[in-house]
């Protein structure tokens, strides 16, 4: 999902991103006061500026996101792509964001099909670090992306290109075409 931020954000209907793309500073000191209100903060209109938290220009709080900071970690384009997914570091914050957490289900189960079936709303980890999501277990995420590209290799057939179709030029033809406009 193109524009979804690490943590399920769609950044393309973020108020904050739309007054930074859009350019509009009374628009960002507006939601500046808004901000300092419902959420106990102190910022100023210039810091209220977000181009994405996977863009050079992120919002402020973003360096002190430990989801940005898991997914970076892990190289990760969301939590979606996470095998711990639901984890302890989202869940406050999914608490009050549903629909991000709902875009990032979306995500996991095309990701993980296999196994994505099992994800439950916020059940807590087995042990640290580790999900059991599926009857044969949960591996750590390399290895699982590593095993699910051996099943599809070994299980897909292989399909061939065809051969490129060639015209061959056909002498009668020209004849006959040649014959019917005399």
């Amino acid at each position: 999902m193109k524009g979804t931020g690490f943590c399920g954000i769609n950044c393309h209907t973020c108020p904050i991103y739309q007054a930074t793309v859009e350019d509009k500073p009374e628009e960002r000191a507006k939601l500046a006061r808004e901000w300092n209100k419902t959420h106990q903060t102190t910022y100023k209109a210039s810091q209220m500026i977000c181009l994405g938290c996977k863009s050079n220009r992120p919002f402020a709080y973003s360096d002190e996101c430990e989801i940005r900071e898991c997914n970076i970690r892990r190289g990760l384009k969301n939590c979606g792509g996470c095998l711990e997914f639901p984890c302890k570091i989202g869940r406050e914050f999914w608490k009050t964001m549903p629909e991000e957490y709902e875009n990032l289900k979306k995500i996991h189960r095309l990701l993980f099909k296999d196994v994505a079936d099992s994800v439950s709303e916020f059940e807590e980890p087995e042990e640290e670090g580790i999900r059991s999501i599926s009857k044969r277990g949960a591996l750590p995420y390399e290895e699982h992306t590593q095993k699910n590209h051996q099943e599809h290799a070994i299980n897909k057939p292989v399909k061939k290109k065809a051969a490129p179709l060639v015209k061959k030029n056909n002498p009668s033809k020209k004849k006959n075409n040649a014959t019917q406009d005399d």
